[in-house]
């Protein structure tokens, strides 16, 4: 399975603007933090937040390492090298 890191990015932007903005629909200041119950346990929409801007992140790495991989096989075709086999 591939992972396209601009999706990754997209998805935990998207959580983290959603999740920051879900208390203002209860009147509690933007960035505030709200219970919210999921089955039996009670969280804060902080948690949300903090789970969105990891997917952000490892989305960036994963962009940033396809960045540098592709790099290194264009240097290495530009040398005439071949992969070791």
């Amino acid at each position: 399975m591939r992972v396209r890191p601009p999706v990754v990015i997209g998805t935990g932007l998207a959580i983290a603007v959603v999740t920051a903005l879900v208390p203002a629909a209860f009147g509690a200041p933007v960035l505030g933090t709200v219970p919210v119950v999921v089955g039996p346990v009670e969280v804060q929409t902080s948690l949300f937040l903090e789970i969105g801007v990891y997917v952000l992140i490892v989305g960036v790495v994963l962009d940033l390492l396809r960045s540098l991989g592709a790099g290194i096989e264009r240097d290495m075709a530009d040398a005439g090298e071949t992969d070791p086999p």
